[in-house]
Parts: structure tokens; C-alpha cells; sequence
């Protein structure tokens, strides 16, 4: 499985069936490339929450929203992975929890995210039974000095 950004921005889009939370793991839905490369979209699954990218330089992330579906629980963070992608539990960095809530909705106004290689972001819901929707939308970081 590889997302290869760009630098033009790319997103990862992730759904939620009914009854079941964004776990912070890798969707198991059928991914597809949509929008001539720009989205990687995922079909609803029983779990999912870990958007990565495979970047093998900085990537700013210019905006993650949630949709709960209903009133609920939601904790974004940054994750960093070991070689088989999997979460280093000790190398967690939370970066926005909201509760009781239906919408997150985050942009650079409200942060400023830079993912290096093999980070990824997390997210986690809780208490909403509602089918759920992720998005997060990213770009490679190119800076050139003359």
C-alpha cells in the first residue's frame, strides 16, 4: 500500500459503518484514487483512524475534519511508525481532543502540522454510533534558498 503526496495537496478519506469507532488503525476498506490522483479514498469499514502517507520528505497537513455523525468523542494526534507501520505507543503526540461534539473541523488557523517521514496522524472517536467520515489533506513541504 502506497500514498504518494505530492506537491500539489492530496487528502486521505476514511468512513466508519454504524456502531463501530475510529480505532487509530489502517482502514481495511477498498482504497481507490479519485480526483486524478489528488484523494485516497477508502469504503466504509468497521475500523480505521490512521492516515499515512508514504512521504519520504516533510508533508504539511493543512487540514483534518471529522464527522462524527452525531454527538460524540474525537482525539486527533501525530504517531510515529516503525518500519512495519505500526504505532510506537511511546512516541505519541496528542494534538486536539474534542467531546460531545458532532464536527472537527481543523485548518492551519488553528495548527500548524508538519509530518516527517513514517508519521502519520491518528484519530480516535468514541460514544457516537453514527456512521463517520474522515478527511485529512496534506502537501509535500518544498523550501528552496537562493
Amino acid at each position: 500500500m502506497s500514498r504518494y503526496p505530492a506537491n500539489y495537496p492530496t487528502s486521505i478519506l476514511q468512513r466508519i459503518t454504524e456502531n463501530h469507532q475510529f480505532d487509530g488503525t489502517l482502514s481495511l476498506g477498498a482504497e481507490s484514487t479519485t480526483r486524478n490522483g489528488a484523494m485516497y479514498e477508502y469504503a466504509a469499514a468497521d475500523a480505521g483512524g490512521l492516515f499515512y502517507w508514504d512521504n519520504q520528505e516533510p508533508m504539511v497537513i493543512d487540514q483534518i475534519n471529522v464527522n462524527l455523525g452525531a454527538a460524540g468523542d474525537c482525539t486527533v494526534w501525530i504517531v510515529n511508525l516503525d518500519v512495519n507501520l505500526a504505532v510506537i505507543a511511546a512516541e505519541t503526540f496528542r494534538i486536539f481532543t474534542v467531546s460531545g461534539q458532532q464536527h472537527v473541523a481543523l485548518d492551519h488557523a488553528q495548527m500548524q502540522l508538519t509530518l516527517l517521514p513514517r508519521q502519520a496522524i491518528q484519530i480516535f472517536s468514541a460514544t457516537s454510533a453514527a456512521a463517520k467520515v474522515a478527511q485529512v489533506v496534506g502537501s509535500i513541504e518544498r523550501s528552496y534558498v537562493r
